[in-house]
């Protein structure tokens, strides 16, 4: 991140499953935020860098988008907009 941006990394609050942490929260003009979890499954996109054949890479990178897809899910179970939201600056 840039001087003079406002933004908080590892900030941690209470939801209704626990503590959530996301990697970072920018506060932006209007009282918004943008939240950042940059956590993302691997595995299978680097296997797909790697791969021997183009069936094997066809393969992983399926695999990958799967992984990537389940991981928004698992995201968007953690609700960041119910913690982190701010009252609206008119």
């Amino acid at each position: 991140m840039a001087k003079h941006c406002d933004f908080v990394e590892q900030e941690s609050r209470d939801s209704g499953d626990g503590r959530i942490r996301p990697d970072m929260v920018v506060n932006l003009p209007g009282g918004r935020t943008l939240i950042v979890d940059a956590k993302t499954p691997l595995t299978a996109y680097m296997e797909a860098v790697s791969a021997p054949d183009d069936s094997k890479r066809r393969e992983a990178l399926i695999r990958h988008g799967k992984q990537v897809a389940a991981h928004v899910d698992q995201l968007s179970g953690k609700q960041y907009w119910s913690s982190f939201s701010r009252p609206q600056k008119w």
